[in-house]
């Protein structure tokens, strides 16, 4: 039903259909139309906790991570795991941006903070926000998980920081310093809360 033709009952079961495939089946055809990559997606989180030494440091869990990848003939996923979480995080929250009912009564919505308030996402039907609260559970677990392995100690509340470096267009690459650097703040979660509502 996703991805096949389009009809009556396939514009019907839409909602259904897109709760089961999006945020994690969805599909892209850049294999057959290749789009550059125009975002880099990275994650900066801070700790607190007993045994946290310093809980103002942003500790880059990313990178390591991108050369553990890079400098190992065989490596593991982990890679792909935290920067997929950001990126599921980053899509679920425009799906709700973008929805309708909530792009009715919020058409402002897009400069809010990176964790959506809950009168804007009252207004999202129910699916997404499903999809909204399954991959910040996700970020965030993944982010305490990466922390304490990084860091060796065990965080009680983490927060995030996401980092998304926009590049320009091919024609404008020549210049490594030309680019956008956004930085948004997910606001202090018990790592203990994580992942307790699903």
């Amino acid at each position: 039903m996703h991805v096949g033709p389009i009809s009556p009952l396939s514009q019907q079961l839409a909602p259904v259909t897109n709760a089961w495939i999006n945020p994690f089946f969805n599909q892209n055809w850049e294999l057959f139309a290749p789009d550059p990559v125009n975002t880099d997606m990275g994650l900066l989180v801070q700790a607190r906790g007993p045994d946290v030494a310093d809980e103002e440091a942003w500790v880059d869990i990313s990178t390591p991570l991108l050369e553990r990848k890079l400098h190992n003939p065989l490596p593991d996923h982990l890679h792909y795991v935290v920067t997929g979480s950001a990126h599921n995080f980053v899509a679920a929250r425009q799906e709700v941006i973008d929805h309708p009912s909530v792009a009715d009564q919020f058409p402002e919505a897009e400069p809010f903070a990176a964790a959506l308030p809950q009168d804007v996402l009252a207004a999202a039907p129910e699916d997404l926000r499903g999809a909204y609260d399954f991959t910040l559970d996700s970020l965030m677990s993944t982010a305490a998980r990466s922390w304490s392995e990084q860091m060796g100690q065990e965080p009680t509340e983490v927060k995030i920081r996401l980092v998304t470096h926009t590049f320009p267009r091919w024609s404008e690459r020549a210049d490594p310093g030309i680019g956008e650097v956004v930085y948004s703040d997910l606001p202090w979660s018990s790592v203990a809360t994580v992942g307790a509502d699903s």
